[in-house]
């Protein structure tokens, strides 16, 4: 049937429907997988809890933090343009009349005074800014618990912990004078690249939006990879910090449709500003938990292919 006398009865000639590639294959059961195992994590480790607990400290955490980025970006781009880059991302989801907050913690200075109260004043900004990356690795970790868990003593757990928020909060800021360096060439160059012909108004901001959102995902990526216990793999790490980034900057965007739409300032007067920025850093906080929860539930969903489904829901 179709093949020539001389060719064994085994052998077809006609074409055959081409076999779906095994990576095909398995990519639908291994996305409904992770994300029924992240929707089972959400309510199981109390995220939304947490993400609370997380904007709480925040709230004291955000000065310090601010101040840390100032003063690292303030000795290559100044004082002023570090503290306005400050404010022209605030001002991409808050409302003008809600920066004042902002504003305020941006005009701080790392060391005020001298001799002593220096000293100490910079010991409490540290113990400030790193509170929330203390909560933020108590989060992650009962997310990633039971998995290939490191055991520390709880004084050096404290101390590993406080030691990572700082090394996170200097990211931060060198990340941020990346952001800030970015703007300043494009700027620079802006001239030049209007000049390419149909996509020169594109190019500039095409290329800022990727410097950002890689910042954004090799941030995440740290923190997905160094606060927790656990071991985790460099690639669940880095679709943890991808899946955050997409969130963050989504959720940016249905903030300020929130705050266009809702009046804060009629129903908070003068804690309009305070009540925003709890409204963003809850938000900001979830999604760092989300991402963590998504990058779990991934490796479960990989590395448990082919076990039992009580064994692959993960060995917590």
């Amino acid at each position: 049937m179709g093949c020539s006398g001389r060719a064994k009865p085994t052998v077809r000639c006609w074409p055959t429907t081409p076999t779906p590639s095994p990576i095909c294959a398995d990519m639908w059961p291994i996305v409904h997988r992770t994300a029924v195992l992240s929707l089972k994590g959400f309510t199981d480790n109390r995220l939304p809890t947490f993400a609370a607990a997380m904007a709480f400290h925040m709230l004291f955490s955000l000065g310090p933090i601010l101040i840390f980025s100032i003063a690292i970006a303030e000795p290559i781009v100044g004082r002023l343009l570090a503290e306005q880059a400050i404010v022209d991302a605030a001002s991409e989801v808050l409302a003008p009349e809600h920066l004042e907050v902002v504003r305020k913690f941006a005009a701080e200075s790392l060391f005020r005074g001298g001799g002593l109260a220096a000293l100490l004043g910079f010991a409490v900004l540290v113990y400030s800014g790193t509170r929330v990356f203390v909560e933020l690795d108590a989060g992650v970790d009962r997310i990633w618990q039971g998995h290939h868990a490191r055991s520390y003593h709880p004084v050096m757990a404290g101390i590993r912990s406080r030691l990572l928020a700082v090394l996170l909060m200097l990211a931060l800021g060198l990340l941020f004078l990346t952001v800030i360096l970015t703007s300043i060439a494009l700027s620079a160059y802006a001239g030049a690249l209007r000049s390419f012909p149909l996509l020169g108004d594109w190019i500039g901001p095409a290329v800022s939006g990727v410097v950002r959102y890689g910042v954004l995902i090799f941030f995440f990526t740290l923190i997905y990879k160094w606060l927790p216990d656990a071991r985790v793999r460099w690639r669940f790490a880095l679709a943890s910090g991808a899946v955050n980034a997409l969130l963050f900057a989504a959720g940016n965007r249905a903030l300020v449709l929130y705050f266009e739409v809702t009046q804060m300032g009629s129903a908070f007067g003068a804690a309009a500003g305070i009540a925003a920025v709890m409204v963003w850093v809850y938000w900001t906080s979830l999604t760092i938990l989300i991402g963590a929860q998504i990058g779990r539930s991934l490796r479960d969903a990989l590395e448990g292919r082919g076990l039992p489904r009580t064994a692959a829901a993960g060995d917590r």
